[in-house]
């Protein structure tokens, strides 16, 4: 068996080129479930939703002590770190999704029914019943206090680790520095979310109500904890007290400037896609670098009181001109779901700042702000989006073809062919990741600005008032019909790539694994070599190490470890390509991690390798080497994406926040907002009701893309946030927007329709004369045309997949068809019962549109025959099929009008062969009430 410490699951012997890659599914048990999705028929109907996936929790580093590393001490500050990262998550989800529940149990009475005697003891039963729904909720809010110290010891324990390493001149893994970073991030949502949520106060005072005077023990501990928590006595506390206790705690540790600027120089370090040490990818990554930041200079700066303090604002440590450039920039961060962040809300927390001396260099003035507006403007970088989505859509599509034209029938071998076809696979799926966090940020930042600058008046110029008013003023009122077009493709790009790259999960992943597996043995088995060469000839004492972190990845050939290959290596030898198995197997996460880690901590300044040992002496790694280092370490941060494909696809795709306002909820006081001030309904209507264009073509083929916002909502509510209440709301309010497109959209369709055969009908003459009349002046005619609809690609969607049901949006529209039609026949049948019989003319002319537009539509929709419509409409029973009754309704008015009307009050004029009034009625008809 092989050397499972290396590849867990690999199998021995197995190679891979790419006529074969995708066969070794059915021999590598680690691919057994590529095998089943591939084993999948396609459905031959277009489809442009996304499945709901269940999300998976993976537990980080638990497994990184059976590796080797030379930081020990780091790794497990690290799993620590990332172990409360994870809790804190779920205090965030937790937090805001909460709702007040004293606010729906009414207050005690009694009216005069009741015995005065039997009141007190009424009430203290009440008081126990209302104790016990009050006590899981307070005893979540007090594991939440718990973990807010926990985490805030966690992040005194690292600072002042980072110092003793500082000290002693010892390298220290950027890793921990990152976990820092997330761990500060969940605190800053968590302090956030906790001034946000009034309603705490309200829950903790009437838990204090009903405990009563005299509480147990337990209780009265309790009460103080939270007392502390969510209403501290202490005035500079009420807001902000996490940060707060954090900033203080960070106060004891000596030197804790240098490790919390360190941060923020790490952050800014992240942010820059050219540094080696770029480490951000999904829009909530990047907006936690963003958020970091200020906080950072918040926390690092001194007391203004003490003039000897420490002054970030002018401190040389940080590239003042740069951060103040990046801050004016975003003023307004997205914190989460419908919650914002204001820069200057943060900086103002900094001792030091002074708004009046330093806001012009640190924050917006007017024509600042309007710049700031310009970027967050979802419609400034509308055009470049639509050049790269078509791009990497036309290369996608290029690659998948490319990939399914291959022969899988020939021998299995490794080859440069193979190489450069899973690094080009794997280089366009990280560029489809990139391109979708781009469009993701993009709209989240939109949105942020929309938040943070509400509209004051609706388009009627009237001032907006009423329950919810706030939540229209930020989004309703507040956008733009451009900025919905816009919007609405931006939604569209997003989910019509993640489809994409979705369906061809299946066919990209055995090649993104091959090439990981590839990259890594050429750094541990080529790479290394010639480094392992020179500590070997000069006896340092970390080539033993060196050769730990070789083996942590290596993949021998036929499982032997070579032991003299870097002593018997020569500079010829430079530059050739490693020979080792090719497998179609990635690396394991802890795995990873530990090697980027290690990898990354040989470059550092301080690495014993860089060091010379006297002024004569060249440093052990040279500088291709670094660069060698560097360039594996900015391509690897990309690994652990790729392996993750699905949940990384759906992190980078994620657009349920557009739905969710709890944040909003909790200011206006209401139980939930009518379906009007949706954010995906409003998005819907404009494309079904408001059919204004940006470009040429039509948007409503975008609509089941808008309606997938609801699918990434309702996932949220139940795998992540684990809130069924909320998922029923999302459940609800889709029920009602289906309600509500089918007969939009089915009105819009059915007019489309109608119009198109209205237009075919017209005689050329008549359409002349219109044209003619419809010119406006010294103009040239205007040509009678229907306006192009890609109506036709939501007529073929038969499983629309909505909440984990598949609808038959074609079935359904069907039906609303029908009825439309019947209607009108209905229509044109009783106007012409309403009149005589020159109205015949009428009726053919209108049962002929009708005629043709059953006849377009049937060509999408299944629809009953037209004759068999009309037979129901006319009454005109069929005895045998082609067969026509005289008893119908148009025959049997027809023979009335004829009898009634035609003959007593018309002549015949032979020569124009036509019937004319006669100067005197001999029995004149009665007049009839048209239809309406």
């Amino acid at each position: 068996m092989e050397d499972v410490n290396v590849y867990l699951g690999s199998t021995d012997g197995l190679t891979a080129d790419p006529h074969s890659i995708l066969s070794l599914a059915e021999e590598d048990h680690v691919t057994d479930m590529q095998v089943v999705a591939a084993a999948v028929v396609a459905d031959i109907t277009p489809s442009f939703l996304t499945s709901i996936a269940n999300a998976t929790i993976s537990n980080v580093l638990i497994d990184h002590k059976g590796y080797f590393s030379t930081f020990g001490a780091e790794l497990d500050m690290i799993a620590n770190t990332e172990n409360l990262v994870h809790r804190g998550n779920t205090f965030v989800h937790m937090l805001y999704t909460h709702r007040s529940i004293s606010q729906s149990i009414p207050e005690i009475s009694f009216d005069s029914s009741v015995n005065v005697e039997d009141v007190p003891g009424k009430r203290t039963e009440i008081n126990a019943k209302i104790f016990e729904i009050l006590r899981p909720q307070m005893s979540r809010f007090k594991e939440l206090f718990t973990f807010v110290n926990q985490a805030i010891r966690c992040i005194h324990d690292c600072v002042q680790h980072l110092q003793n390493k500082e000290m002693r001149k010892e390298a220290v893994p950027i890793e921990l520095h990152h976990s820092l970073i997330r761990l500060l991030d969940t605190l800053i949502i968590l302090d956030n979310l906790k001034d946000m949520k009034t309603c705490l106060s309200q829950d903790l005072a009437r838990y204090k109500r009903v405990a009563g005077p005299n509480p147990p023990l337990e209780v009265m501990e309790e009460l103080k904890t939270l007392q502390i928590f969510l209403s501290n006595p202490d005035p500079r506390k009420v807001k902000g007290f996490i940060l707060l206790s954090l900033r203080e705690e960070l106060q004891r540790v000596s030197g804790h400037e240098k490790a919390v600027l360190d941060l923020v120089q790490l952050a800014l370090a992240s942010l820059d896609p050219a540094c080696a040490f770029h480490q951000s990818l999904t829009p909530e990554e990047r907006f936690r670098l963003l958020r970091v930041i200020p906080h950072g200079l918040a926390l690092a700066d001194g007391d203004a009181e003490d003039p000897k303090s420490f002054s970030v604002f002018r401190s040389s440590r940080l590239p003042q001109p740069g951060l103040q450039k990046l801050l004016r920039r975003h003023p307004v961060l997205p914190l989460y779901a419908d919650m914002v962040l204001s820069t200057e809300f943060v900086l103002q927390k900094a001792p030091h700042f002074d708004k009046q001396a330093m806001g012009a260099a640190w924050l917006n003035d007017a024509s600042g702000d309007a710049r700031a507006a310009a970027i967050h403007n979802i419609c400034s970088g509308w055009d470049s989006a639509r050049d790269a989505s078509t791009q990497i859509t036309a290369q996608l599509a290029l690659l998948l073809n490319k990939l399914h034209g291959e022969d899988r029938n020939v021998e299995r071998v490794l080859s440069d062919d193979n190489a450069q076809l899973a690094q080009e696979v794997f280089a366009l799926v990280c560029l489809g990741f990139q391109r979708l966090s781009e469009w993701t940020a993009s709209i989240q930042l939109a949105l942020a600005w929309k938040y943070a600058h509400p509209a004051s008046l609706d388009p009627s110029g009237e001032p907006l008032q009423g329950d919810g008013a706030e939540y229209a003023r930020a989004l309703r009122w507040n956008l733009s019909c451009r900025e919905k077009s816009v919007l609405v493709d931006v939604v569209s790009m997003v989910k019509a790539l993640e489809t994409l790259l979705l369906r061809a999960e299946a066919l990209l992943a055995p090649f993104i694994r091959l090439h990981v597996h590839l990259r890594i043995q050429q750094l541990v088995q080529r790479d290394l070599t010639p480094l392992l060469h020179r500590l070997d000839k000069r006896n340092k004492p970390i080539l033993p190490s060196l050769l730990k972190l070789r083996s942590l990845a290596a993949d021998w050939l036929n499982g032997v470890e070579p032991r003299k290959d870097y002593r018997e290596y020569s500079r010829k030898q430079q530059g050739q390509a490693a020979v080792h198995p090719a497998r179609v197997v990635g690396a394991a996460d802890t795995q990873l991690f530990i090697l980027r880690m290690q990898v990354c901590s040989l470059c550092d300044s301080s690495s014993e390798l860089r060091k010379k040992s006297s002024v004569f002496v060249k440093a052990d790694l040279e500088r291709s080497d670094v660069q060698i280092f560097e360039q594996f370490y900015r391509d690897s941060f990309f690994f652990p994406y790729a392996l993750a494909y699905k949940s990384t696809l759906r992190s980078v795709a994620y657009l349920g926040d557009l739905w969710y306002r709890e944040f909003y909820l909790e200011m206006t006081k209401c139980i939930q907002f009518p379906i009007e001030m949706s954010l995906p309904w409003i998005l819907t209507e404009h494309l079904v009701s408001s059919p204004s264009r940006v470009s040429n073509s039509p948007m409503l083929e975008n609509l089941l893309f808008v309606l997938d916002i609801y699918n990434d909502a309702a996932q949220s509510a139940l795998y992540v946030k684990n809130q069924q209440y909320l998922y029923d709301e999302i459940e609800a309010e889709l029920n009602l927007v289906i309600d509500q497109l089918y007969f939009l959209l089915a009105d819009e369709m059915y007019c489309h329709f109608k119009n198109l055969a209205a237009s075919t009908l017209l005689e050329p003459a008549c359409r002349n004369k219109l044209e003619a009349l419809w010119r406006p002046a010294d103009s040239p005619p205007q040509p009678l045309w229907v306006e192009a609809s890609r109506i036709e690609s939501l007529l073929a969607q038969r499983h629309v997949h909505l909440l984990g049901r598949s609808v038959n949006l074609a079935l359904i529209l069907a039906q609303h068809v029908a009825d439309k039609l019947r209607r009108d026949v209905e229509f044109a049948v009783s106007r012409f019962e309403s009149g005589d019989a020159r109205g015949v003319i009428d009726l053919a002319a209108l049962l002929a549109i009708l005629r043709e537009t059953h006849r377009r539509l049937a060509q999408h929709l299944q629809l009953l025959p037209f004759e068999l419509l009309l037979a129901e409409v006319n009454e005109s029973a069929q005895t045998q099929p082609g067969s026509r009754s005289v008893r119908g309704r148009i025959a049997t008015h027809m023979l009335a009008s004829l009898q009634q009307d035609v003959l007593p009050n018309f002549s015949y004029n032979a020569h124009t062969q036509r019937f004319t009034p006669s100067p005197i009625a001999i029995r004149p008809a009665a007049a009839r009430k048209p239809p309406k």
